[in-house]
């Protein structure tokens, strides 16, 4: 399986998606369809499009006749760059005081906490641990030794 990168003719990619969807859509009603994988825009990179296939005469057939898309500078995404391609960046929640959060690690695992404070220039964050009530633990005078 190959991932290969096409540099689109223009700025303006949102124009490219429909034709294309509407070209794969097309395919697959037809006797030829398009012997591609997936093809993949990220949001980030302007005038990109990697699809996927086994061979990058695949790829030509499946641009051919979109005006956008020229078949000439194909490029083979190098296998250290494909986890890039495919990976997708989760949001984190930014923490803010008073809100509850479950502890991970340490001997206070899946304990509940409220942030106190955070300090996102050193990456800090004061807890304040809710206790863990034992009630099968004996206490006070009723404990027998």
């Amino acid at each position: 399986m190959q991932l290969m990168r096409k540099a689109i003719a223009y700025e303006n990619h949102g124009e490219v998606r429909p034709s294309f969807h509407v070209r794969f859509v097309h395919c697959i009603f037809c006797l030829q369809p398009l012997q591609i994988t997936s093809a993949i825009v990220k949001e980030g990179l302007k005038g990109l499009i990697y699809i996927e296939a086994f061979k990058q005469s695949h790829v030509v057939q499946a641009i051919e006749g979109i005006s956008a898309l020229n078949s000439s500078k194909i490029q083979m995404v190098p296998i250290s760059e494909m986890p890039d391609v495919l990976n997708v960046v989760k949001d984190l929640q930014a923490l803010k005081p008073g809100v509850f959060v479950r502890l991970k690690r340490t001997m206070f695992r899946d304990d509940l906490a409220q942030v106190d404070w955070v300090d996102l220039a050193q990456k800090v964050v004061h807890l304040k641990l809710i206790p863990r009530i034992d009630y099968t633990r004996m206490r006070g005078s009723r404990r027998t030794a």
